[in-house]
């Protein structure tokens, strides 16, 4: 049972982050903030998740599907792993709430 929550597996955010990753290679908090979209086309900054450099700093270090390869000059530089869940698809939120309440 996965429900959307805001950092989880099911999470908008985390998952535009981690396709973003996946799609460009390591990157620095900053530009995935400034870069990362959701499945909508909208930017991740200016959506309603709207998360900052240092929120996006903080989550990523501690999801275990993010880890940083190596670090230069105070910035980190962040990857998502090949195998991670949040890569995967996503059935809607909502039709998963209705199949577990008629289990």
């Amino acid at each position: 049972m996965t429900y959307t929550n805001r950092f989880g597996y099911g999470s908008y955010p985390m998952r535009a982050v981690a396709r973003y990753l996946n799609e460009n290679g390591p990157a620095t908090a900053l530009s995935i903030v400034d870069n990362a979209t959701l499945v909508s086309g909208k930017p991740l900054k200016t959506s309603r998740f709207s998360l900052t450099r240092i929120q996006v700093s903080s989550l990523l270090t501690q999801h275990p599907d993010f880890f940083v390869p190596q670090r230069a000059n105070n910035s980190n530089l962040y990857m998502v792993k090949s195998d991670s869940m949040l890569l995967g698809k996503m059935e809607p939120a909502k039709k998963q709430r209705k199949e577990v309440r008629k289990a």
